[in-house]
């Protein structure tokens, strides 16, 4: 009892100590709110994973797989980087009150992604029969492609609406659109959609839905931050430095969407649905220790810009410290669930996904390297160093697909797993080392995640 009265009062004054670090405690804070929404958004992305593989098997939950890579694929290519930018420079704006400019960038991104989303629609849906049948030998894939050519432009503007929302510091209404509302509408739809046919195109149809409702809302919580109609034409940035600022984002996105879904293209190719769906499940549970790290980037991300912007470099490593330290000890409980009880986590699926048993294993190993390189990704991206991220992006993108092509063959699921591994953990070396090169600081030491003092 004793112990306890001298104890407590310590810490709670080293507690409340901390929280006079502004940054500290809006981190903590909006962190806690985005973690909410995405540990939320999760379980309805497993929960409607759940009604379909309980449903309908893996081999559907295999071709769900493909649907999502596909659509993401496309969003990516339909963003163009814009929404990157578009966090990056609104927030940078929204600092300085500059509404005009923020009004001006956005409307101007809206001009550019537009019509390339509905280019690569068009695209997506004449080529769907040759893609299903080419790439992927099976030609009953075709209609979910085409499904995808349909929702490409609302999921690339639900992405412009939110990254603009979260560059505003609204939080809620960013990780809501960005985490939650697709998955949780989709959930309820075919939860409804069941009770009259259980046709196979039915989760397909929920989803499909799920992003046009989500559509909407982005846009009327938009306009309701911003008048967009209120645009001087002649102020603000160029159409040439928009596009020199963002297709280096464009690349780097692209390349990290190949490392994190041509694992599945090239297994769905030279496996079956099945495995897709097996391995799928597996990536789903591991990612799930980046969720703190997702969560209190999203507050971070734009300080660094804001940072960036008035030369603080000395609170932009102080900041992406603390934000490492929190990302390590919430999510190390997590990793270490899924080292010691990987059959028990795949099983709750069905016995079949047990096989993926090995596949969390190693990619687990991979999300540790993750969360304790903290954000380096998002400090190259705010602060003008998008290119150096494209160039490690490129490097690690070429490693990752020629693993995959190797080792899918022969190791099926565990070569995707340890293609997927090694990638991962060779870029976040990379990054880190880059933040370290560029900014003389690292954000993550022994020292700091510890609270080990120095000369003791």
């Amino acid at each position: 009892m004793s112990l306890a009265h001298i104890t407590a009062p310590k810490i709670i004054h080293k507690f409340i100590a901390k929280l006079s670090d502004i940054n500290l405690r809006e981190l903590l804070k909006s962190g806690f709110v985005s973690f909410v929404f995405k540990m939320s958004g999760i379980l309805a992305s497993y929960l409607l994973m759940l009604l379909i593989t309980r449903k309908y098997g893996a081999h559907t939950a295999g071709i769900f797989a493909l649907f999502i890579t596909f659509l993401n694929i496309c969003t990516v290519l339909g963003r163009l980087g814009i929404e990157t930018t578009l966090l990056r420079f609104i927030a940078e704006y929204s600092s300085q009150n500059k509404n005009a400019l923020i009004a001006d960038i956005y409307v101007k991104a809206l001009k550019i992604i537009i019509p390339v989303s509905v280019f690569i629609s068009v695209l997506l849906y004449f080529l769907s029969p040759y893609i299903a049948k080419n790439l992927f030998h099976k030609t009953y894939l075709s209609t979910y492609f085409q499904i995808v050519s349909f929702i490409i432009l609302p999921m690339v503007i639900i992405f412009i609406n939110s990254e603009s929302l979260r560059a505003l510091k609204k939080i809620k209404e960013y990780a809501f659109l960005q985490d939650l509302a697709i998955p949780l509408f989709s959930v309820f739809l075919l939860a409804i959609f069941l009770f009259f046919s259980r046709g196979k195109y039915m989760p397909f149809a929920a989803y499909a839905v799920s992003i046009s409702m989500v559509f909407f809302l982005s846009v009327f919580l938009w306009l309701k931050k911003l008048n967009v109609t209120r645009v001087l034409p002649e102020v603000g940035m160029k159409y040439t430095t928009l596009f020199t600022i963002s297709l280096p984002i464009l690349i780097s996105n692209s390349l990290c969407l190949f490392m994190g879904w041509t694992d599945k293209i090239l297994l769905g190719a030279f496996k079956t649905e099945s495995d897709v769906g097996i391995y799928n499940v597996a990536f789903r549970l591991s990612m799930l220790a980046s969720i703190p790290l997702f969560a209190f980037n999203s507050i971070a991300a734009p300080k660094f810009a804001q940072f960036y912007g008035n030369g603080d470099i000395a609170s932009l490593a102080k900041l992406a410290r603390q934000v490492t330290k929190l990302i390590f000890w919430v999510t190390t409980p997590i990793l270490i669930m899924f080292f010691v009880f990987p059959s028990f986590f795949l099983k709750i699926f069905g016995e079949e996904f047990r096989a993926g048993k090995n596949a969390l294993i190693m990619m687990t190993v991979g999300q540790m390297v993750n969360i304790m390189s903290g954000p380096v990704a998002y400090i190259l991206n705010m602060t003008g160093k998008q290119k150096i991220f494209r160039n490690i992006m490129f490097l690690v993108a070429i490693v990752n697909i020629t693993l995959n092509v190797l080792l899918i063959p022969k190791y099926g699921i565990n070569g995707t797993a340890f293609s997927n591994m090694v990638s991962v953990v060779l870029l976040n070396i990379l990054l880190f080392i880059a933040v370290r090169y560029y900014y003389k600081f690292s954000t993550f030491s022994i020292i700091n995640v510890f609270n080990i003092k120095r000369g003791a």
